[in-house]
């Protein structure tokens, strides 16, 4: 867990679903690690997570399905309410999202491109936008997924819904 690779973080909901038909608790301190890993996440200077440790300073489009359900789905069952840790959680799930999003999209071709590196020092980095060279339809596939899980997961908590349907709806459109 020290490589904080967000690609970890998707078998985690596996582990919420089984710790909530079984009861059996070495499902929930797996998920907890999980868990903990988010929260000591390296991120970007306005606070987007990174892909990986070895990856810095880069955004892709694909951790959001990674990390994102797993992360609202642990709030909405592990996180203390009256805490405020959930709702927290929550709209950080949903800044990530919304981060990824506005670092990757490309107004002129009205496409999210697969990556975005803060620091431009990556090779397939533009030098003025920090986006890589392409729009990557598999890598806008795994974002919608997760927004759509995301959506499902938290259609009762509506600091969620009206961020993910507009660009939900936004994306659909540009890319149909």
């Amino acid at each position: 867990l020290d490589e904080f690779n967000l690609d970890y973080i998707c078998n985690g909901r596996q582990l919420l679903y089984l710790y909530k038909a079984t009861g059996d608790k070495k499902y929930l301190r797996a998920a907890d690690v999980l868990r903990d890993q988010l929260r000591r996440q390296p991120r970007t200077s306005d606070g987007g997570f990174w892909h990986k440790k070895c990856y810095p300073y880069q955004m892709w489009l694909d951790g959001l399905h990674m990390s994102a359900p797993f992360y609202v789905e642990y709030c909405l069952m592990m996180e203390d309410d009256a805490a405020g840790i959930r709702d927290a959680g929550i709209r950080d799930a949903a800044k990530q999202l919304q981060l990824a999003y506005e670092h990757t999209y490309e107004p002129k071709t009205r496409l999210n491109h697969h990556g975005w590196d803060e620091s431009r020092a990556q090779q397939w980095s533009n030098p003025e936008t920090g986006r890589s060279a392409h729009a990557w339809g598999r890598a806008v596939g795994w974002y919608m997924l997760g927004l759509a899980d995301v959506l499902t997961l938290a259609l009762a908590v509506w600091m969620m819904t009206k961020v993910i349907r507009a660009q939900k709806a936004q994306m659909a459109q540009e890319t149909a």
